[in-house]
């Protein structure tokens, strides 16, 4: 009996190792095209904002 618990143990592990499933259940999102393109789009307004503070701040020191 401990034999087969064993197995099984393994399959499942093989299983969520093979799956779209971290070992805590969760759904893995690790890189799809639509969140590699969000993190893109996040960081060029992070760089907006930044050149435009920077910009706002030199002219007001003018």
């Amino acid at each position: 009996m401990a034999r087969g618990l064993q197995e099984r143990t393994l399959t499942i592990e093989t299983e969520i190792a093979n799956s779209k499933f971290d070992e805590d259940g969760r759904v893995k999102r690790t890189g799809g095209i639509k969140y590699k393109f969000c993190g893109l789009a996040q960081y060029g307004n992070l760089v907006g904002i930044t050149v435009g503070y920077t910009i706002t701040a030199s002219v007001s020191m003018a």
